[in-house]
């Protein structure tokens, strides 16, 4: 079972944002359980009216019960790009 939980804000006046968040993802299954750490620093352009969105974000995944160290053989670096149409 995969349980993700989120949240963001978007800061900016305009069409163009900043977008900052921090999820928590718990992978939990038979014998093992993980829980990550999913912070995300990202740009979103999107109109107020609607109309074309454009994003892109940086997101690490970092294992949060490994004991040795923050950064883990788990963990990684993820970049998202994503386009489509708001209304």
């Amino acid at each position: 079972m995969i349980l993700p939980f989120s949240g963001f804000v978007l800061l900016g006046e305009h069409a163009s944002m900043l977008e900052l968040g921090y999820g928590i993802t718990i992978l939990a299954g038979g014998a093992f359980s993980d829980v990550f750490g999913v912070p995300d620093v990202g740009y979103r352009y999107q109109p107020y009216g609607g109309g074309f969105l454009f994003r892109a974000a940086l997101t690490p995944v970092i294992k949060l019960d490994d004991r040795s160290s923050l950064w883990s053989a788990s963990s990684f670096i993820s970049i998202g790009i994503s386009a489509g149409w708001a209304f």
